[in-house]
């Protein structure tokens, strides 16, 4: 499995905020290699007190949940999906815990988090980091934000284009120790080609879908690819933290022989 992480200040702001984590697990079983890795990234709110503490706190509960799933080698649907809710549960219970100790008025953050075992993804997202995939030049947002913009689009109050210039768009609804509620949770099948892209919204934020699926679909290494990328929001914005997670599965089953089933499922609670 090829894998990249990134995570920078930015330009403007005075320290990073965001924490990635990523486990992975190469293993050769009867002659064949099995991948397995869990990834998660948390992006703490930069207009809150202790956003960095908050995305510290949620990754470290949420590396116990993939330390698990890996060892326990966990390959049951709802028991995986009960797993990642229960992270994310126990992430915000443990930052309203630490605001509350510390006499910390509010701290919050997002976290989205993947983890891939047996040709799935397996995803739980909250606020409004994004996984995009990308396959044969081809790039989807595969999660909804929560955020007040995201609610607008859906309501048709607003485009997709002016949700990146609307004055509340940093506006959530939905994260980690401010009105939390339970996380989205995907499952999708991996296919051969695949590039999976986890990022805060300072990296989607600033470059446009071709910009993001021309890079991901390079030649490049998955670390030269997202590096490549957070130079360039940096370059064209940088008022934010940049955090992301690339990776690309090594995986034979081709899309063409599954284009006629369904690819994704979703659990929204």
């Amino acid at each position: 499995m090829d894998i990249g992480t990134v995570s920078i200040k930015g330009k403007v702001r005075e320290r990073d905020e965001d924490a990635i984590l990523v486990i992975l697990n190469e293993s050769l079983y009867e002659g064949k290699s099995r991948e397995v890795c869990f990834c998660a990234l948390a992006d703490g709110m930069g207009g809150l007190h202790g956003g960095d503490v908050a995305s510290r706190i949620a990754i470290r509960t949420m590396e116990s949940i993939g330390n698990k799933l890996i060892s326990q080698n966990i390959t049951d649907t709802d028991m995986i999906f009960s797993e990642i809710s229960d992270g994310f549960e126990r992430a915000n219970r443990n930052i309203v815990e630490f605001s509350r100790e510390k006499g910390i008025e509010s701290m919050g953050t997002t976290m989205i988090v993947v983890y891939y075992t047996d040709g799935f993804y397996f995803v739980g997202n909250l606020g409004d980091s994004r996984a995009f995939l990308f396959n044969n030049r081809k790039v989807s947002t595969r999660t909804v934000d929560h955020s007040l913009v995201q609610t607008m689009v859906l309501s048709g109050e607003l485009s997709e284009e002016e949700m990146s210039t609307h004055p509340r768009r940093n506006e959530l609804t939905r994260a980690l120790g401010i009105g939390f509620n339970k996380p989205d949770l995907y499952k999708w099948r991996a296919f051969n080609g695949d590039a999976l892209l986890l990022c805060c919204d300072g990296l989607w934020e600033s470059l446009d879908r071709e910009t993001l699926a021309l890079s991901a679909n390079s030649k490049m290494s998955a670390q030269e690819t997202i590096l490549q990328l957070s130079e360039l929001a940096n370059e064209f914005d940088g008022s934010d933290n940049i955090s992301a997670i690339l990776f690309r599965p090594r995986i034979r089953r081709s899309m063409e022989k599954y284009s006629k089933k369904p690819t994704i499922r979703i659990t929204s609670q």
